[in-house]
C-alpha cells in the first residue's frame, strides 16, 4: 500500500460508518494497492513477517486472524471468542474464500475454529492453507 494511503483515501478507513460487520474489508481494484504491492498481496508474500510474530509467540500459525481495533469494535457478542485464542497466521477464513468473504462471513468461520480446534484441524487448515497460496486462490488486488 502506499505510505499516505490513510491521508490519499480516507474514505477507505472510515470502518465507523459499517453498523454491522456486513461489509467487505478487501476490495477490488484497491486504489491504496501499489502494483509490487498487487504482486506481493497475490503471493501472499506480504504474510512472511507474521512469522516473526509466531517465533517469538505472539501469534500461532493457526487462529483467527489479527483485527484491527476500528474493525474489532463491530464484532458485538462474537469480539470475547474471537480474542479467546492467540491470533494466528491462518486460519477457516484463509481457506474458505479468503477475500471475497464479508467481515462477518469471515468472523463466523474463525469463530468456528475456536469451537472445534484441534492439532489435526490446524494440520488441515494448514495444508490448505499451502495450497490456496500455490495456486493463488481467492486474493483480491
Amino acid at each position: 500500500m502506499y505510505t499516505d494511503s490513510r491521508d490519499r483515501f480516507p474514505h477507505l478507513y472510515d470502518y465507523a460508518r459499517n453498523h454491522s460487520l456486513n461489509f467487505y474489508f478487501h476490495n477490488d481494484d484497491d486504489p491504496r494497492i501499489t502494483k509490487v504491492g498487487a504482486i506481493t498481496r497475490r503471493l501472499s508474500i506480504d504474510e512472511l513477517p507474521n512469522f516473526w510474530n509466531v517465533l517469538v509467540g505472539d501469534m500461532s500459525l493457526v487462529g483467527p486472524r489479527p483485527e484491527i481495533p476500528e474493525v474489532l469494535s463491530l464484532y458485538g457478542p462474537y469480539r470475547d471468542k474471537y480474542l479467546s485464542v492467540k491470533p494466528g497466521v491462518t486460519c477457516f477464513s484463509k481457506i474458505t474464500g479468503r477475500d471475497h468473504l464479508t467481515k462477518l462471513e469471515s468472523v463466523l468461520l474463525d469463530i468456528a475454529y475456536v469451537d472445534q480446534r484441534t492439532m489435526t484441524t490446524d494440520m488441515e487448515v494448514l495444508v490448505k492453507t499451502f495450497s490456496a497460496v500455490v495456486l493463488g486462490r481467492d486474493v483480491r488486488d
